[in-house]
């Protein structure tokens, strides 16, 4: 039996797009056999082509297949252009990470000298670098993750960071050595792996009317992901010609199923991109992905619909979305962290359950628990024998009045904001669990409140000193603020207490980080979805950022008008800390 399912990959694809994985629920579902036609239609200017080019491309590195890409108005140069482009920026920030993640994390790594004309280059302008110092190519990789380098998409070039922000030809450096994304692919070697995922083989080229060249392609197996960008003049013989198509894509795997007496199974999916004015028989569509440019407060808003999905569920509604140097980013909207599939459907089990007793749901989120103290998530349900686990005696036995904590205003301060409990050692519990998770949980939500001028800030910042101590991070949000400012007022209580140097508590500093959002019309979607970007990433001792302080969430009120507006931000903002198993502490008035 375990055979005959390895034969078949049951795995949803990755798009290798987060925002849009998390539309799909973790994926595109690409069925043996049967092709899957997706459009993708939008205005002008709503960036429909390089998001079509985008997923062709990696839904191939995914499926480990070479994906082919048509266009009837766009050269096969420019096409190129801007999906190496695309991919060049998604390794520089691979790299930024892995140099976050690991001290070792980008050395001996041949990037730039494989990407680029690396030589002696001797910079030449007036910046940080003396005009007088040499940069050798081992100088690159670093730079770039320091954002002292950065590559310029309009020249095709690595430029040195200047007051000015130019990319001249003053702060000139060097140019790209290709291209195309093939002329990359077998470059890297084992020290490189981790950017290897990004090159693969692609077939870029321009079609004119005659659609036969494609239709070959479409009823052949050389190229399972297809991409066609098509522009018509909107006359009934442009529909006739795309319904054509489409009914080759719908019929052609079944036609070789039917010839070939044991077929073997192969995902195949095609990426018709046409414009939104454009009339299209979407009957025969499995998947209508909408692009729209919307105006809120003043502001364009690039949104994102899944208009129609019958291959698999999808997340409803309108998501944010906007052109980066490294391709197409979405960002979900905020109902998406709520939501849970079949929730609802599920109620009766979870309901008929006496409060004392664990569904298997809530089994499931107990391995979570686990596996966050080392253990890995599959271990974990291994481990934990559902029908072994004796939920009734953990429950009550933190209800008895032993287990009670009765606390002083003050000490129910030092638990809240200290995360301090040296009373009961978390062995004491049958889950592991210090009192003060008993009642308050290990992670969750402090708010403090009070008048101008009544110290909060004080409150707020009192325990990031105390979890520096244990070497945990903590990230301040900063809304408009000044960061030297913000420094200043981070004193540390024990050198004020001893009148000693800052320089004494250096390693405290090192665990406290800042975020700073400019003032502007953001969206809660993208701002959530960047803070979750900061606290899933690992520092080099393998953790993450523990608590998150944000500080005057009042601020909103008059320098974020779109955070203001959001009845659910606040919301989205406590779950995803809850999820991540983050302490969030915020201060308003």
């Amino acid at each position: 039996m375990a055979e005959a399912l390895n034969q078949y990959d049951y795995r949803k694809i990755d798009t290798r797009i987060i925002g849009l994985n998390k539309l799909f629920f973790d994926g595109l579902d690409l069925p043996d056999n049967q092709p899957i036609l997706i459009i993708i239609k939008g205005g002008e200017d709503t960036e429909k082509l390089l998001l079509g080019l985008q997923l062709t491309y990696n839904l191939g590195l995914s499926t480990g297949t070479c994906p082919a890409f048509y266009s009837n108005y766009h050269t096969k140069a420019f096409l190129e252009d801007l999906l190496l482009d695309t991919v060049i920026a998604s390794c520089i920030r691979e790299l930024i990470t892995q140099n976050i993640e690991n001290d070792n994390g980008i050395n001996n790594v041949k990037f730039a000298d494989k990407v680029f004309t690396i030589g002696e280059i001797v910079s030449n302008c007036n910046s940080i670098i003396s005009s007088e110092k040499s940069i050798t190519e081992s100088d690159i990789n670093r730079f770039l993750c320091e954002e002292i380098i950065h590559y310029s998409n309009r020249t095709n070039a690595l430029h040195l960071k200047v007051i000015d922000e130019s990319d001249g030809n003053s702060n000139f450096l060097s140019r790209r050595t290709g291209d195309s994304v093939n002329n990359f692919v077998d470059k890297f070697g084992e020290n490189e792996g981790f950017l290897k995922k990004y090159f693969g083989s692609i077939k870029i080229d321009r079609i004119a009317q005659n659609y036969q060249q494609l239709s070959d392609e479409l009823n052949s197996n050389a190229y399972p992901i297809i991409g066609l960008a098509y522009q018509s003049d909107y006359t009934e013989k442009s529909y006739s010609v795309l319904e054509q198509l489409m009914l080759r894509i719908r019929m052609a795997d079944s036609r070789e199923s039917k010839s070939i007496p044991n077929p073997k199974p192969s995902k195949k999916a095609v990426i018709l991109i046409v414009d939104s004015n454009c009339k299209v028989p979407e009957y025969l569509a499995n998947i209508v992905i909408v692009l729209d440019n919307n105006i809120l407060s003043d502001y364009m808003i690039q949104r994102l619909r899944i208009e129609k999905c019958e291959t698999q569920t999808a997340a409803l509604g309108w998501h944010q979305y906007k052109r980066r140097d490294y391709g197409i980013e979405v960002f979900p909207s905020l109902h998406t962290y709520f939501q849970k599939r079949r929730y609802l459907q599920r109620a009766m089990v979870y309901t008929h359950s006496d409060v004392v007793t664990d569904t298997f749901q809530q089994h499931l989120e107990a391995c979570r628990t686990v596996s966050k103290l080392g253990v890995s998530h599959t271990d974990s349900i291994m481990t934990l024998d559902y029908f072994d686990y004796k939920t009734c005696n953990k429950y009550l036995e933190a209800l008895q009045t032993n287990r009670t904590l009765e606390f002083t205003s003050d000490e129910l301060l030092e638990h809240i904001l200290f995360d301090k409990d040296k009373s009961t050692s978390s062995t004491d519990h049958p889950k592991g669990l210090s009192r003060q998770e008993i009642l308050y949980g290990d992670h969750g939500v402090t708010g403090i409140v009070g008048d101008a001028n009544c110290y909060k800030r004080f409150l707020a910042f009192g325990g990031i000193f105390s979890t520096a101590i244990q070497k945990e991070h903590t990230l301040i949000l900063l809304l408009n603020k000044n960061e030297e400012i913000t420094r200043r007022r981070l004193l540390c209580p024990a050198c004020l207490t001893s009148k000693k140097s800052h320089n004494h508590c250096e390693n405290c500093y090192k665990y406290i980080h800042f975020m700073n959002i400019n003032i502007g019309c953001i969206t809660p979607d993208e701002f959530i979805y960047y803070l979750k970007q900061q606290i899933d990433i690992k520092y080099k001792e393998g953790k993450k950022i523990r608590r998150i302080v944000f500080d005057d969430l009042q601020v909103i009120d008059f320098c974020s008008p779109l955070l203001k507006n959001s009845s659910l931000f606040l919301s989205a903002l406590m779950t995803v800390c809850r999820e991540e198993k983050n302490r969030l502490i915020y201060s308003l008035r």
